[in-house]
Order: structure tokens, then C-alpha cells, then sequence
């Protein structure tokens, strides 16, 4: 995608490059100082302090947005750049028209309708308390263990993650986080025997630097428990192509105590939601669905059996 520059804002078109580093990278990364620490800190950069200000007008967008470096708020307000947790890519922070009495707010880089509502889409990423640097765009949990997470962050902040969740919870590991956004807390427990790390994706041009993708999930979201006969099956709610029922049936088959014939299907998917076999898991966000599978229960095998015998569920 061709990105056509504009010229920066007049108010910052006079910094140094060294200038408009420091302004992002504090505004991008610093929660704990007040705006008048931060003030005091750009001035005595020779940041003049009507700048200073102005650049705090946007300290909100920096702390929760992503964006691709040269392509930011204050560099290039129209041209602006972000990182989309549905496309997985960057893409205007600004649509590339405005509607009729469009107009942008101080520190905002898209524009808002006069009655306030915002023409972005996009939906907001999630944050760690533990680790306010890391953020979220999906997850998936089960009564409050976390079966599927998504994280992205630098690749500082992701290792230490993974150290954190490794070492021994008797001497500082985690075995939980709390995700955060628009004043709503979800704590989640990590099950870390059956924790799996993969690092997905990498971006290597951003405002934070190498921005990785890690994937927190159980193992049994991969590799079901054949032993117990339990499983975890996980959807996107926005792929087209996937077929959630084919999925579903698939982890059945593999599952199940004896072969299941496939024009069984509806049959028996109604046999085990009614025993409960298969259960909608409570926590996800907005793109993902998911379900636990259990077959270890003796009611659903007696049952399936029953309809065999009596041929219900009949093989041709």
C-alpha cells in the first residue's frame, strides 16, 4: 500500500529529529510521570513549552494506539499509520475521505463527526496490568483459565513475559495475568503445564521497533487429550472459510470411543450438547469462539451406544 506523506504539523516542524524522538518515544511509553514531569523533561530538552503541550494532546492515542514509525500523529497527523488487530496489518489511522462537517479534535488523528461519533472502526486492544507494555487482541477462556492469547509487544517485553511464566511462581513467576481496557479488569490463571508458546509474526518497522506476535495457549487447543478424551476447539469469527461444523466434527471423530459415521452428525452434536459433552466457552473477545470438548463422561458413551443398538443412528 503506497503511503503519500503530508507535511508535518507547523507546530512541530521546527524539532530536531533527536526532539521529535524523545516527544514519542515518552508519549508512547511512559504511564507513571504526570504531564507537568513530562513538560518539564521536554523543555529541558529546548522543546519550547507551548510545544511541549501541544505534543501532550496526544499522549492518550500514543499510549494505545501502534503506530508504524515515520508515520505518526505528530510526524504526519493526516498520514497517520496504525496497527489494525483485525487485519493484522497497518492502515490509515485517518478513512481517506471525510463526511460533510468532519472535523478533527485537539491530539486526534482521525476525524470526528460534529455529534462525536468516531469514524474508526477498529476494536480496542487490551492490555496486561502485569506488564503494561504488552497488548492484547484476542483471547478465549474457560471460567477464567485462559485457553487462547494473543500478544503483541517489543521483543524485550515478550521474552521477559516468557521468562516470568517459566521461572517458579515460589520465587516471582506468574501464573496468572489480568487484562485490561476501558476501565474493565479480567483476571485469568495460566494452566503452565499445559502452556504453549508460539512466536507467530514479526514487524520490523514501528514506533516501538521488532514488534512480536506471541500465542499463549493450552495444549489441548493443539493436541487433543486422547486419554481423557477432552479438547478444546477454538474458531475465528471473521474467516469466511472456515468451517466451524467440519472442525467440530473432526475433534469428535478423533475423540470418540468408536468410529463415528459421518451421517451421524447432527444426530450426535445435539446427543452431546444435551449431556453436555460440548460446551460454548464463556470468555472470548470479539473475533474469537470456542468450545470444550468432553467425551470422557459415561452417560455420552452409554448413550451414543444406546442409539446404535437400537438403530438410531444407523450405519448406512
Amino acid at each position: 500500500m503506497a503511503m503519500n506523506a503530508q507535511p508535518m504539523e507547523p507546530t512541530f516542524s521546527a524539532l530536531t529529529e533527536i526532539q521529535l524522538n524523545a516527544l514519542e518515544d515518552l508519549l508512547s511509553n511512559d504511564e507513571a510521570s504526570s504531564d507537568e514531569e513530562l513538560i518539564a523533561f521536554f523543555t529541558s530538552e529546548g522543546i519550547p513549552e507551548a510545544v511541549a503541550r501541544q505534543a501532550l494532546t496526544y499522549r492518550d492515542q500514543y499510549l494505545t494506539t501502534i503506530y508504524l514509525d515515520g508515520h505518526t500523529p505528530i510526524r504526519l497527523e493526516r498520514d497517520a499509520w496504525r496497527y489494525d488487530p483485525q487485519s493484522r496489518r497497518f492502515v490509515p489511522a485517518c478513512s481517506d475521505t471525510q463526511p460533510l462537517g468532519a472535523m478533527t479534535a485537539p491530539g486526534a488523528a482521525c476525524p470526528i463527526s460534529l455529534d462525536g461519533g468516531s469514524m474508526s472502526t477498529s476494536i480496542p486492544l487490551w492490555r496486561l496490568e502485569e506488564a503494561p507494555e504488552l497488548f492484547l487482541d484476542s483471547f478465549v477462556a474457560d471460567g477464567g483459565r485462559a485457553v487462547f492469547l494473543s500478544l503483541w509487544g517489543r521483543d524485550t517485553a515478550i521474552h521477559e513475559l516468557m521468562a516470568n511464566l517459566t521461572l517458579p511462581v515460589a520465587e516471582g513467576g506468574w501464573n496468572g495475568v489480568t487484562l485490561q481496557r476501558d476501565g474493565q479488569s479480567i483476571p485469568l490463571n495460566l494452566d503452565r503445564d499445559r502452556l504453549v508458546k508460539r512466536t507467530t509474526r514479526t514487524y520490523r518497522q514501528t514506533r516501538f521497533g521488532s514488534l512480536l506476535n506471541l500465542w499463549l495457549f493450552d495444549r489441548r487447543c493443539q493436541d487433543p487429550d486422547r486419554a481423557n478424551r477432552q479438547c478444546y476447539a477454538i474458531f475465528n469469527e471473521r474467516d469466511p472459510r472456515q468451517d466451524k461444523s467440519a472442525m467440530l466434527w473432526s475433534r469428535l471423530r478423533d475423540l470418540a470411543a468408536f468410529p463415528l459415521l459421518d451421517h451421524w452428525r447432527p444426530r450426535v452434536v445435539q446427543l452431546l450438547l444435551e449431556h453436555g459433552a460440548i460446551r460454548q466457552l464463556d470468555q472470548t473477545s470479539e473475533r474469537l469462539s470456542g468450545v470444550w470438548i468432553d467425551l470422557s463422561l459415561a452417560t455420552v458413551q452409554d448413550a451414543i451406544g444406546q442409539l446404535i443398538h437400537t438403530g438410531d443412528l444407523a450405519t448406512q
